[in-house]
């Protein structure tokens, strides 16, 4: 069986790392982890060179970039560098169970597909991967439809196996798929759709992508995450620089947790850069994902659609108490 590159890009996210990368390390069909550090200024760095001197199988590789390029360039850079036939992208902000790789390549092989990926579980703080699972298989939310044909969201927490245009970033590739292909750099500020426009690629380029519930990996909670990562903002214009500025200011000089929270959750500039970021997509893929979904409206329509979901999901944790 052909070992596998594990790439992870990492920005300002050390305390979330010290959970994710642990899982990590107990795949195993790895050949190497490359960790491509996209400029942290926390503990980032000195963490992951002190691993790599205690851990020496699978490798741990290190690259950093000097000026911060993004979650897209981070990936690219990985890819550039890791040297097996599968390549296989993490996070910094998700964890995997213990034979997530494995049961990827197994499901790859028997199916004779070029990308696969799992399901992926949002776990508590607290939780167990256990006691994860069997919350959402508890779960009585009705589950329709893998993929949502108005938004061009997925649902990966299903039991299913399914074909499927796209998936979420944590994907088990083969080298081939890469010859032609790489990440849309031009994707701004929180990078929001730039995992899609992969597989979308992908996929019109006749590479077959397959969702299995088999394989389960466990996104971190929030509050395990902090504030960090992708969320904080390089932008240019005025209204970003000021509505980061002001959040900024408020998360640093005040310890009400409730002021926390809602600056997190309300966060308009980085739902402005998500509405950026779609609109984009969906300039760029929207003749492609009329003909893949049937859709019945213009593009005008499914960009209004997925800005008023936006303020609409944002809006709901105000008015809701608990879960």
């Amino acid at each position: 069986m052909h070992k596998i590159s594990l790439v992870v890009p990492t920005y300002n996210r050390c305390r979330s790392l010290r959970k994710t990368m642990p899982t990590y390390l107990k795949q195993k069909n790895l050949e190497e982890i490359v960790v491509v550090n996209d400029a942290s200024t926390d503990c980032t760095e000195s963490y992951i060179l002190e691993l790599g001197r205690r851990v020496h199988h699978p490798k741990i590789r290190y690259v950093k970039h000097n000026v911060r390029k993004g979650t897209p360039a981070a990936r690219n850079t990985g890819l550039n560098v890791s040297s097996c036939k599968y390549v296989l992208f993490g996070e910094d902000d998700v964890a995997f169970s213990n034979d997530y790789s494995l049961v990827l390549q197994k499901t790859m092989e028997k199916s004779n597909v070029e990308i696969v990926g799992g399901k992926m579980l949002s776990i508590k703080k607290g939780e167990t991967f256990e006691e994860c699972v069997n919350r959402y298989r508890r779960s009585k939310r009705t589950r329709i439809n893998l993929i949502n044909k108005q938004l061009f969201l997925g649902n990966f927490s299903l039991d299913t196996i399914d074909t499927v245009p796209f998936l979420h970033a944590c994907a088990l590739f083969k080298r081939e798929v890469f010859d032609s292909l790489r990440y849309d750099e031009n994707y701004r500020y929180n990078y929001y759709r730039e995992e899609t426009d992969l597989f979308l690629s992908a996929k019109m380029k006749g590479f077959k992508i397959l969702y299995t519930k088999d394989a389960v990996c466990f996104h971190l909670p929030h509050a395990m995450n902090g504030l960090e990562g992708a969320h904080f903002l390089n932008g240019n214009s005025i209204v970003v620089k000021l509505l980061t500025t002001i959040r900024c200011f408020l998360l640093a000089y005040s310890n009400a947790l409730p002021v926390r929270v809602l600056f997190y959750v309300i966060s308009l500039d980085y739902d402005l850069m998500k509405i950026v970021n779609n609109n984009y997509f969906l300039d760029k893929y929207f003749d492609f994902l009329s003909r893949e979904f049937n859709c019945t409206h213009n593009k005008a329509f499914y960009k209004l659609t997925f800005a008023l979901n936006l303020i609409r999901e944002k809006m709901r944790p105000m008015f809701r108490f608990g879960d």
